[in-house]
């Protein structure tokens, strides 16, 4: 999800990770782990440009450990508004394009949190919310 080039900042990915509500952590937990195959389950979601996402909200936070806490909370919240929007059942994927907001992320790392989903059948992007 994130490259780590210290153990120190393996140490601060588990702080993050414990520090996150509870359904943020099942949410993360039960999407990571999709694949799309299996007919009688849900479908994937894949989040292309996610370790854009992730790398610029640790950049535009100015601390690793602030930047994942918040990029863990954007994946979430991610995956939460996809899946609201997705079809439940059956085998495939939903793709949804967050480069926009990883670009967004180096000046507003807070962004997606925020984000609205549009999604056609196929395929979902993301789009900033107007604040």
């Amino acid at each position: 999800m994130s490259r780590s080039f210290a153990p120190s900042q393996g140490d601060i990915i588990l702080v993050a990770w414990n520090n996150l509500d509870s359904d943020d952590c099942a949410v993360l937990t039960e999407e990571m782990s999709r694949t799309g195959l299996d007919p009688e389950g849900r479908k994937a979601i894949l989040i292309y440009y996610a370790p854009a996402l992730i790398a610029n909200t640790i950049k535009g936070a100015g601390r690793f450990d602030i930047g994942i806490e918040a990029s863990l909370e954007a994946l979430a919240h991610i995956y939460r508004s996809v899946r609201a929007k997705t079809p439940d059942y059956g085998a495939g994927h939903v793709t949804v394009n967050v480069n926009e907001l990883a670009k967004e992320a180096l000046t507003n790392p807070y962004g997606a949190r925020h984000s609205i989903i549009s999604q056609s059948p196929a395929q979902a992007t993301l789009f900033t919310a107007e604040r």
